[in-house]
Order: structure tokens, then sequence, then C-alpha cells
């Protein structure tokens, strides 16, 4: 996480110089879905893509979300029909795919020659003190081919759910997999959900917003140090979470015959741990669909439920997972999350236009809101990104 957050702030920093020029965010998910893809392109190749500001990177975001589509369309079929005929849906899958596939081949390569010309120059290492670098990083381990990286950052773009081959792959496939799986519907949806839940609850805002000028006093630059001091903000996140969880569940399959709560389980049997409807428990949290981050923090002096809200099994709400199969893209997910929450509230009271009260969603691969999501910006008397 702190590897990366450096390279994510530039971007952040650059997300919140537009939105003071705009004071507002139209399509919230489509806006934020850009930045969430900018930040792919500095984690993955040390390059910005240029979505904040080029209209014309439009297209793959385009071809991204198509992709995604296919892949929904793919999963409500009752069976796998693509695997005896390539039906309209596989062929529209296909074709994005190789696109994307052969735009990542381009970068990657053009990312080796660049680290290759340092080498040959002798500025390889000065540059490596100064910016992080996944690719190299991952060619130095000597797990991966070149060839292997490439294939692996394409299934990370799609946001194309792990498939057998994670199985039979270094941890650098399950890294990268988790890293970019969803990241541009994904993290574009979460952002949104955060923001929307402070919009609703302004109280929680006001909250937040005195940690962030608390913590980040007079600096302009939010490291991970800072971050990691932001429990509130971690709070938020995580409560919004609850309320929309990113996945609708965990799948397991055990190797052995198993027996939970007395129900016995054969080996080799599809499991689905329902999120939603844990996070959504009553006996775990008392007034399950109030937004109250303070479910997650252990202040003694807070009396929001009657110290009831705390009493539940911690690892109910784990959205990155956890333990082996944890996901290894919370280095990436979780600074960028963190980051463009903390400076959009550290520069703006955000709010919903019209006084709206509920954002009702709906779920593709993940869930999203029905309508498109617009948010007002007020700037704060002392801000600032950079």
């Amino acid at each position: 996480m702190a590897n990366f957050t450096p390279l994510l702030e530039r971007v952040a920093n650059d997300f919140i110089d537009n939105l003071k020029t705009e004071l507002q965010i139209n399509d919230a998910v489509r806006e934020i879905s850009k930045y969430a893809y900018e930040c792919v392109g500095i984690a993955s190749f040390n390059k910005r893509y240029g979505c904040l500001n080029d209209s014309s990177q439009d297209e793959m975001l385009n071809l991204l979300n198509t992709i995604l589509k296919t892949l929904q369309t793919a999963f409500l079929m009752p069976f796998d029909i693509n695997r005896y005929y390539k039906t309209k849906t596989y062929r529209e899958f296909e074709q994005t795919f190789l696109q994307l596939q052969e735009f990542l081949k381009k970068n990657m390569e053009e990312q080796i020659l660049r680290l290759n010309t340092m080498r040959d120059e002798g500025t390889l290492m000065d540059y490596l003190q100064d910016e992080y670098n996944l690719i190299y990083a991952m060619l130095s381990d000597g797990k991966l081919s070149a060839e292997e990286i490439v294939t692996l950052i394409s299934d990370l773009h799609t946001g194309a759910a792990p498939g057998v081959s994670i199985a039979k792959s270094s941890f650098y496939f399950t890294m990268i997999s988790n890293l970019h799986t969803g990241a541009v519907e994904g993290l574009g949806n979460a952002i949104t959900f955060v923001l929307c839940d402070l919009a609703l609850n302004p109280n929680k805002q006001d909250t937040l917003y005195e940690e962030i000028t608390q913590v980040a006093a007079d600096q302009s630059v939010i490291g991970i140090d800072a971050l990691q001091k932001m429990s509130y903000l971690q709070a938020c996140i995580k409560e919004s979470q609850r309320l929309t969880a990113p996945f609708p569940g965990a799948l397991r399959i055990p190797e052995t015959d198993v027996t939970i709560a007395g129900y016995r389980i054969p080996k080799g049997t599809n499991i689905n741990i329902n999120h939603k409807m844990m996070s959504l428990d009553e006996r775990f949290f008392p007034q399950p669909t109030k937004f109250l981050p303070e479910r997650w923090t252990r202040d003694d002096n807070t009396d929001v439920i009657d110290k009831g809200y705390q009493n539940f099994p911690n690892v109910i709400v784990k959205p990155f997972g956890f333990g082996v199969r944890s996901c290894a893209g919370v280095r990436v997910a979780k600074p960028t999350m963190m980051l463009s929450v903390a400076k959009i509230i550290q520069n703006f009271e955000v709010s919903l236009p019209n006084g709206e009260k509920e954002i009702k969603t709906t779920r593709l691969l993940f869930p999203t809101p029905k309508e498109p999501v617009n948010m007002c910006l007020k700037p704060r008397q002392s801000s600032y990104s950079s």
C-alpha cells in the first residue's frame, strides 16, 4: 500500500483540480471510473492514460464496460452454452477482449523498453529510488515471464472473475488479478456510494472533515502515514461497503467434507457466503439500514445505539476478503478509495441535488445506482489539493 500511495496521490490531486473547476460531478460513477482507470494505469505501467482530461479515452472505458456487461450476461445464463456454441455475447466479449489485450501488450512493451533504456544509461536505480514500478518488481522476481505478465494485466483491466488459471499461477497472478478485478466499475461504484452516504449524512461528513483537518492540518500531501491515522475515514468506507456490499458473496468449494453449525457439507459443493444478508442482519447490526461509521470505531464515549453497535463478529464485513484468499489488490484499491474520499471531503462539502434522500441501486457484476448520480460540491474555505 505504501509503495503505490505517492503515485496514486498525483492522480487524486489532478482529479480534485478538475472538480474545483466544475464544482459538481455529473454521472458520478462514470467520472469516478475515469479516475479509477487513471489509477490503474499509473499503478500498472507508471503511465497516465489521460482519462481525466482527454475524452478520447472514453473509448477504452466503453470497451471495459462492454466486457463487464458481456460477462454479466454470461453469468445469468442457465448453463455454460458458450462452451458449445459461440453466442453473440461471446463473440462481442472476444472482440473487445482482444482489443484490450493488444492495448495492454503495447503499454507493457513500452514500459519494458523504458526500463531497459534506463538500465543501459545507468539511471535505473536512481529512478527506482524515487518511484515504485510494478512491472520491474514482477520481472525482478523471476517467477513470471514478460508474456505471462501481459496476460495477467489483461485479466486485471477487464474485471474478469478469476478462473482456473489462478490455481496454477504464481503469487503475482493473484495479486494483479485482484488488483484490477473490476477496478474501473468496482472502484467507481464503491467510491460513489461512500460519497453518497456522506452527502446523505452531513453530520458524519462533518466528523470526517474534522478528522482530516486534524491529521493532515496545513498539508496538501496526504501520505500513507496520514491515511493510516484516519480511523474515521476507514470506518466510513467500511460502513458504506456494509450497506452496499461490493460483491454478492464469496464462492468456495470445500476439498473435504465439513460440518458447519450442524450442517454437513459434502466436498465439492459450491458454497456462496452471502455478504449482503449478513451485513443487514439486525442481530449483528442494530438499525441495519442506517449509515453509522461508529460501528467500526472503538470510542467508549460514543452512544450511537447504547454501545450495542459494536457487538458483532468483525469478520462479517470483509470487502477485500481475509486470510490466504484475501484480495491482494487491496494494496491499490484501498489507498485509491481513501485518497479520493479524503481529498474530496478535504476540499468540498458534498451534497445531492433536489433534496434527494435515497440512492436506489441495482446489480450488474457490482452494485450500481439505478440512475446516474449527480453531486454538488461546495468549496471549503481553506481547500487545497497539491
